[in-house]
């Protein structure tokens, strides 16, 4: 939904779903799984972020490995406040095209070819993740500890695990503490494709309030109300892909209703405010009202789509913190809404 303050939102899904189980070596390559998909877009990748809201500053830090075509993709993107364009951040280091030798001791201790290097010190418990340009005065090194085990989806595909995060940033030659909480995340075993497809706008919003509580939820827009965009509506039961989640009191539960209200910026799409509520399968009721300290678009990932990545206040019971909104526009979409615009202009 792409207007605040409807009170009549309806429910997107409701269903049932289990999880798996993660082990030490998931935070390993998947050599015997990934042999398994011959597609070219076979992909394994690893994700982390850090965040110092008071200073405004957010982060993405990927490796993205094509095990079928022998390359490696990754680095870190760290900005201060809002970017119109990516390349405004003030460090921007993510190459596309390396030679997989670099994995050669697999992913227990790597750097990238941008200086960009992840060590796994404890597997699912403690890694460090650093980088250094000396050039640009940019530099940080970060030690990520598990709060809780890695939520694994029920395909043993994919895990995200929410951490604590501590270290030091170095940007533009400024100092900075890093403290705070984060969730990253692992994916393996299957393609991923860039083929255009015909879809809403996907969001993602995720946080950790505290060692107990933390919660991830991924919604495409319900467009069927929308008018125009009707060729973009799905059914009920695609509106919540899997993998969404409560972690509460030692209890992890699967999101199975969920709805929200979203404010965008009208020009650039950032999401500025949205109020979600979501339920898990263990009958729990959450709503977390997210707004915007800093954005930043990405043009690196995926051609095919747009990819925002907004930075957010987390208020949820009287509990504040920071989390991570990303919101993904496919081409098609964007198209057709701008179409739409110029006819009614």
């Amino acid at each position: 939904m792409t207007e605040d303050g409807d009170a009549n939102l309806p429910y997107y899904l409701v269903r049932n779903e289990s999880f798996g189980v993660a082990q030490p070596e998931d935070d390993l390559l998947h050599p015997e799984k990934n042999a398994a998909i011959a597609h070219e877009t076979l992909s394994e990748t690893q994700y982390f972020s850090f965040s110092i809201p008071a200073a405004r500053i957010h982060s993405y830090l990927y490796l993205w490995h094509h095990p079928n075509l022998g390359v490696v993709t990754g680095g870190a993107w760290v900005w201060q406040g809002s970017k119109r364009h990516s390349v405004e951040a003030e460090l921007n280091d993510y190459r596309l095209f390396m030679r997989d030798d670099v994995l050669k001791n697999d992913l227990r201790d790597y750097r990238l070819a941008n200086g960009y290097g992840v060590r796994v010190i404890e597997p699912l418990k403690r890694l460090q993740v650093t980088y250094s340009d000396s050039e640009r005065h940019n530099s940080f090194d970060l030690e990520y500890t598990a709060l809780i085990p890695p939520i694994m989806t029920a395909d043993h595909n994919h895990f995200e695990q929410p951490m604590m995060v501590r270290g030091e940033l170095i940007l533009r030659g400024t100092r900075y503490e890093v403290g705070g909480f984060t969730i990253r995340d692992r994916s393996w075993g299957k393609p991923r494709q860039e083929d255009n497809r015909r879809l809403p706008p996907l969001t993602t919003l995720q946080g950790v309030f505290s060692e107990d509580f933390a919660f991830s939820s991924f919604l495409f827009d319900d467009v069927s109300q929308d008018e125009g965009f009707e060729s973009f509506t799905l059914s009920p039961e695609k509106l919540i892909p899997s993998g969404s989640w409560i972690y509460r009191h030692g209890k992890l539960g699967a999101i199975v209703r969920a709805k929200r209200t979203v404010r965008r910026n009208p020009d650039s799409f950032h999401t500025e405010r949205m109020v979600l509520e979501v339920t898990d399968n263990l009958g729990r009721t959450i709503v977390v009202t997210a707004t915007t300290i800093t954005t930043w678009p990405s043009y690196g990932f995926w051609p095919n789509q747009m990819v925002l990545c907004n930075c957010v206040e987390l208020e949820c019971e009287g509990l504040r913190t920071h989390g991570e909104v990303f919101e993904l526009y496919s081409n098609d979409y964007m198209q057709h809404r701008a179409n739409l615009l110029a006819k009614r202009s």
